[in-house]
């Protein structure tokens, strides 16, 4: 066999470092609370409405 390592990219190996919470990008996040402050908004507004 041969010693000589193979260069594999990082991003290609198994057991990479996570990246943020639950191995989430940091824009995923943004994202998804800028979402759900968005559903949680048109919640609000709806209950909000006077009934007929």
């Amino acid at each position: 066999m041969d010693k000589d390592l193979s260069h594999v990219p990082r991003d290609m190996m198994e057991g990479g470092n996570e990246k943020g919470f639950l191995g989430m990008e940091p824009v995923v996040l943004v994202i998804l609370g800028v979402m759900l402050t968005f559903i949680a908004f048109i919640a609000w507004q709806i209950s909000q409405m006077p009934t007929k």
